[in-house]
């Protein structure tokens, strides 16, 4: 018997199968456990960290929304990270006190050199020129192309889920040089479905995975997205993505559209 956890962002599932000390097959080998390093620790946390900022981001934004770098003029910056993130909750406070309805994640990152700006994910409905009237420092205005985890992950972790990501869709320059970040999002952002996990009845999990019905509806295995590995405590792991297929509609919601018409057409 193994565990299955399906964890939901907008319209992705992340499908992490494992075993536990409770529910590990006699067939498979545990790993030898070993205590991590503080790094690896942190790149654990790094990690988790990064997979619940990106389904919140999922759950929220969407193609076309605005994803905007901050950065500072010289003479003008910050001495460190903190007080760079301290400017960043700033200005968004300043911006919830006149736009209660804005909603935003936002991201402070130094450079390996020391380098500091921020990059926010906003929806596209905003006034950007907004920002642009109360940041003093350079703007950067682009719009999300995509709303798979791959280039969100991208855009907000910088690398903390590189490992689980097709090599073609690794953008080294992109991730390369980054020596810390902080993460802050706002209060009114939409949680992500709870996650559902269930007993499988089976020793180990099939080879491949295929498209499937999820709460009735039909979900494909994102390319590359399957990674395999060790649990913390040993045992065999895996983990890949699914996208919800659009236009596909759950059954009660197709009856309730044909009652709809059934009214209008009455």
């Amino acid at each position: 018997m193994y565990l299955e956890k399906m964890s939901f962002g907008g319209n992705v599932a992340i499908v992490e199968d494992y075993h536990t000390f409770k529910f590990n097959s006699s067939e498979k080998v545990r790993a030898p456990k070993t205590k991590k390093t503080t790094e690896q620790q942190a790149a654990v946390n790094a990690r988790r960290s990064a997979q619940n900022i990106v389904l919140y981001a999922l759950e929220n934004f969407k193609k076309g929304d605005y994803w905007i770098r901050l950065s500072y003029h010289l003479g003008e910056r910050p001495l460190d990270i903190d007080e760079a993130h301290d400017n960043l909750k700033k200005l968004f406070k300043k911006l919830k006190r006149k736009y209660k309805e804005l909603y935003y994640i936002g991201v402070t990152e130094e450079g390996s050199l020391g380098g500091l700006h921020h990059h926010i994910l906003i929806p596209e409905w905003f006034d950007v020129s907004k920002i642009i009237e109360l940041w003093n420092g350079a703007v950067y205005i682009s719009k999300t192309y995509s709303g798979e985890l791959s280039q969100l992950a991208s855009y907000l972790t910088k690398g903390e889920l590189d490992d689980q990501l097709p090599e073609e869709e690794r953008d080294r320059k992109h991730h390369k040089g980054v020596k810390a970040k902080k993460i802050c999002k706002s209060r009114n952002l939409k949680k992500p479905r709870a996650p559902k996990i269930k007993r499988v009845r089976a020793d180990h999990w099939r080879g491949d995975v295929s498209s499937r019905k999820i709460d009735g509806y039909m979900y494909d295995v994102k390319n590359g997205s399957i990674w395999t590995g060790f649990t913390d405590d040993g045992y065999p792991y895996r983990r890949y993505i699914m996208i919800r297929r659009e236009g596909v509609m759950r059954n009660e919601e197709r009856k309730g559209n044909t009652q709809r018409s059934a009214c209008m057409r009455a």
